[in-house]
């Protein structure tokens, strides 16, 4: 389908600029918290959003809850909380508080031990 498609693009992306922010975020996200279960890989997740947040020096507070649904999506919640935290805190000190809001809700769910579900991409399937 097309979140496949569009793993396949992020991986050529990768390949011809290995520290293509868009692609790294992109392509972790997708595996971290996408709706296609066959697409999920938690490890590969969390190795593309570390390797993300070392380019950007964890600045980014996107980049840093992308990481964190990454360690959801491989069961290591106390880490996805701790990680969630520091994204809402980054995203309230640059500002972006109903992003910070939404972030919250996330590290709610992995206090319950649930990983993340980006629901709009749902259709994209």
């Amino acid at each position: 389908g097309l979140l496949r498609e569009a793993a396949d693009h992020y991986q050529k992306a990768l390949a011809l600029d290995p520290e293509s922010q868009l692609a790294l975020n992109n392509l972790a996200w997708l595996l971290a918290a996408g709706p296609n279960d066959s697409l999920r890989d938690g490890a590969r997740a969390i190795d593309l959003a570390l390797k993300l947040n070392r380019v950007t020096h964890q600045d980014n507070p996107l980049y840093v809850r992308t990481l964190a649904a990454a360690y959801a999506e491989a069961g290591q919640f106390e880490k996805a909380v701790d990680t969630d935290q520091r994204a809402s805190e980054l995203a309230h000190a640059q500002r972006q508080d109903s992003f910070a809001a939404q972030i919250r809700q996330e590290t709610d769910l992995y206090r319950q031990h649930r990983p993340m579900r980006d629901q709009t991409l749902r259709n994209a399937q």
